[in-house]
């Protein structure tokens, strides 16, 4: 059972508020049940997704196959735009992430709505174990990521930055309460400290929320 079928994951808290009509999505890196669950808390909405392996889902409306070093294949998006432009947990895969933010920015409507999330800079000296909470816990992590830095960069596409910093989630704070005495006993007796569930009681997840303004 993933808790974000009952429960909108942490990027939807602004954006169930920010729209109340079906929305057109690009979600960028649309692995991790991603299609299923925006279905769930966007329904009757236009979902396309984005990765650099081919993802074949039923909730997916267009997929678009790319290349993470060269970008090729966002050509295929040239004519499309969208209500909602999601960047989860990606920009730190990649060795340079600015060029796909100038590609995320560009493809929102005026008054359209980004959302990228990353791991904290301060995660480097999170505790390492069994999941991902020290930054270096997965290799494929390879540029470490600042707000001030990709702000700078979002606000250079003439967006307005509405919320930025550590990402926020009551309930998913109190599970990782819940689940931290079990972490303990496990590393005591097995010597591996589990981790899964503690992202937001540690504040593992940077996020920003930007706004494409109506005006250039």
């Amino acid at each position: 059972m993933r808790l974000s079928f009952y429960y909108p994951p942490a990027r939807f808290f602004y954006a169930r508020k920010y729209f109340n009509y079906p929305i057109k999505i690009l979600d960028i890196g649309c692995a991790n049940d991603s299609p299923k669950v925006t279905k769930i808390w966007f329904p009757n909405s236009t979902y396309h997704g984005v990765d650099i392996v081919r993802r074949v889902d039923i909730n997916i409306d267009k997929f678009y196959l790319v290349n993470p070093d060269q970008f090729a294949g966002y050509d295929d998006v040239r004519d499309e735009y969208y209500d909602f432009v999601i960047l989860n947990h990606v920009v730190e895969h990649l060795k340079d992430p600015n060029q796909l933010v100038d590609i995320a920015c560009s493809k929102l409507k005026p008054d359209g709505l980004l959302w990228i999330a990353f791991p904290s800079p301060d995660s480097l000296n999170f505790p390492s174990g069994v999941g991902t909470l020290n930054f270096s816990d997965d290799p494929t992590h390879i540029h470490i990521c600042d707000v001030v830095n990709l702000s700078n960069k979002i606000i250079l596409n003439r967006l307005k930055i509405v919320i930025a910093g550590k990402s926020r989630d009551p309930l998913r704070f109190f599970i990782g309460l819940c689940v931290l005495p079990i972490a303990i006993i496990t590393r005591i007796i097995s010597g591996r400290y589990m981790i899964k569930g503690l992202w937001y009681l540690y504040g593992f997840e940077d996020r920003i929320i930007a706004i494409k303004n109506r005006n250039p």
